[in-house]
């Protein structure tokens, strides 16, 4: 049996930020992680974020990471309606404090995460993001001898 830790990974998107202007993810390579969920986290943005002040999350996926196309409903799963790529809106006080989770349930290789204002924000949102990537039950040998290395390392 496989610990938990052994079975997912972690990668940082937007280390703790002010959002203000747009900003994208560097692109994320599923390579041999069968499932992807995103965590967006934001901080105290009520009063900010209004029907006029608004912060939309795109994501973009594809085979190619230099010619990516918006999701579709298909592709993800959140409570929010995914329309043009775009999978997540806070567009009011009540989405403040809060941490949201997007699984995407596609198949592409590639993806991108999009941050993009709307309005004129005087503050900015706070936020962070985080991908994480799961069922790595495909990794390739050498990413096991590597997690093993790094068990030995601690066991020492």
């Amino acid at each position: 049996m496989r610990d938990l830790v052994d079975s997912f990974k972690v990668k940082s998107l937007v280390m703790p930020t002010i959002v203000k202007e747009p900003i994208e993810t560097e692109v994320i390579y599923r390579d041999c992680y069968d499932s992807l969920a995103f965590i967006i986290s934001v901080g105290d943005a009520s009063k900010e974020l209004s029907q006029e002040k608004q912060l939309e999350f795109v994501l973009t996926h594809g085979e190619d990471p230099d010619n990516l196309q918006p999701v579709t409903v298909h592709d993800i799963i959140s409570d929010n309606i995914c329309e043009n790529g775009v999978v997540l809106t806070l567009n009011d006080a009540r989405h403040a404090k809060k941490s949201y989770r997007l699984g995407y349930v596609g198949e592409a290789s590639y993806l991108k995460l999009q941050a993009q204002p709307k309005g004129k924000f005087a503050n900015g949102v706070p936020l962070c993001c985080v991908a994480l990537l799961g069922d790595g039950h495909n990794m390739p040998p050498e990413s096991f001898a590597d997690s093993f290395a790094d068990l030995n390392e601690r066991l020492l």
